[in-house]
């Protein structure tokens, strides 16, 4: 619903005592009464809102990212140990450092010929020193030897 304009009195004493009340409707229009303050307080404060939400974010991002970076060096530093003793270990079982670090420990080779146990702790089978010779190792030593 529009307003009219209602026509205002001429008051005494102002300026331009002359000025009907039509001259001053027009001057003043109804519609611009209400104040405009509290709009312009909301829109600074949303938009003030919104650009210190975006910094925080922006900061929690940047701070996950570093931490993503560290964790990603720790992993890298973690594999190369791990293939560093992985090396280590192939390096160190091999049969001559197995026989230098025996004679560090003062050890020494044995003499005897293996012995095979079952279950109850008897002796199984017989050894190759008693002349026994495991079968298709003769025919395994024949097809070595012609080569």
């Amino acid at each position: 619903p529009k307003r009219e304009a209602v026509p205002m009195p001429e008051r005494p004493g102002a300026a331009g005592a002359g000025v009907t009340a039509a001259a001053a409707a027009r001057r003043a229009p109804a519609g611009r009464g209400a104040p405009r303050t509290p709009f312009v307080l909301l829109v600074v404060g949303l938009l003030c809102g919104g650009l210190v939400s975006l910094l925080l974010l922006n900061t929690v991002l940047a701070k996950d990212s570093f931490r993503a970076t560290d964790l990603q060096k720790t992993t890298q530093r973690l594999r190369q140990e791990a293939q560093d003793k992985r090396t280590k270990l192939l390096l160190d079982s091999q049969p001559q450092r197995l026989a230098d670090r025996v004679e560090q420990l003062g050890e020494k080779p044995g003499t005897q010929e293996p012995r095979f146990l079952d279950g109850q702790g008897r002796e199984v089978g017989r050894t190759a020193s008693q002349g026994r010779v495991p079968e298709g190792a003769a025919d395994r030593q024949a097809e070595v030897a012609g080569r």
